[in-house]
């Protein structure tokens, strides 16, 4: 009997640490600085959508934030040796990553977009059979786009791009079409005034939200950014960044996407 008094207020003497932790520490947020308009320096200053969204869930949790600059692919190294506690990179929500991450719920949504030149007379993806198409490497669309042009035969020439250099491959008139994580692109596209357009619908739209450690502070800080990030949909907040960064609300379901998808 003893001992299982001893037990169980060892229990709650880790729980109130964890608690204590979680609500006294201080969230560590990993991020690129190279992902306009996400998150991206300026006269030496991080800033950027991301940045804006986590200064709000640190004002609306009462919590302090200290921003890590990392590369996007040494980010998840970091959160699994506890370096940061999540990271503000646009992370896409997978199977695979739901298995070993808790994640936040999706705060903003996006898809995989063809974009050809403005004056092209393409209707959809099987018009490019043949052509030459560049897509990001970053994102999942080089995959997405391997995939179907294995599924419907379109023996398209695919080239690797970065989003950023997107401008210098419209300019040289390399490609016929172009495919991207549509919200990034639309901002380079309106931002350089380039002359592209949308070919037909999305190719594969998909969510977005912030991973934690599969563990009891991991959770906690789950619960608490969902709080708060509720609270800024409600008053509007998540909208205003959104307007502001990127000229258009990508926070609530811009492409038809369900919240039970």
């Amino acid at each position: 009997m003893k001992l299982q008094k001893n037990i169980y207020l060892l229990l709650i003497t880790i729980g109130l640490i964890i608690s204590l932790n979680v609500n006294s520490e201080t969230i560590k947020v990993g991020l690129s600085s190279h992902y306009y308009p996400f998150n991206f320096k300026k006269a030496g200053h991080i800033q950027g959508f991301e940045v804006d969204i986590w200064k709000e869930i640190g004002k609306t949790s009462h919590r302090q934030i200290k921003f890590v600059l990392s590369s996007f692919s040494n980010s998840f190294k970091l959160l699994n040796d506890k370096k940061i506690d999540t990271i503000a990179n646009q992370v896409t929500l997978t199977p695979k990553r739901e298995s070993n991450y808790f994640f936040s719920t999706p705060y903003t949504y996006d898809a995989d977009q063809v974009f050809v030149k403005n004056t092209s007379h393409y209707h959809n993806i099987k018009d490019l059979k043949n052509r030459r198409i560049v897509a990001d490497t970053i994102s999942d669309s080089n995959l997405v786009l391997s995939r179907l042009n294995q599924e419907h035969n379109l023996n398209l020439k695919i080239t690797p791009l970065r989003v950023d250099n997107l401008k210098n491959i419209v300019k040289l008139d390399y490609a016929d079409a172009y495919v991207m994580e549509r919200n990034e692109a639309v901002v380079y596209i309106n931002h350089f005034n380039l002359p592209l357009k949308l070919l037909g619908p999305p190719i594969e739209t998909f969510k977005k939200a912030y991973p934690f450690r599969r563990d009891e502070q991991g959770r906690q800080l789950k619960l608490i950014v969902d709080k708060a990030l509720s609270q800024m949909r409600d008053n509007g907040k998540l909208t205003q960044i959104s307007l502001k960064w990127l000229g258009m609300d990508i926070t609530r379901n811009p492409m038809g996407l369900s919240n039970s998808d």
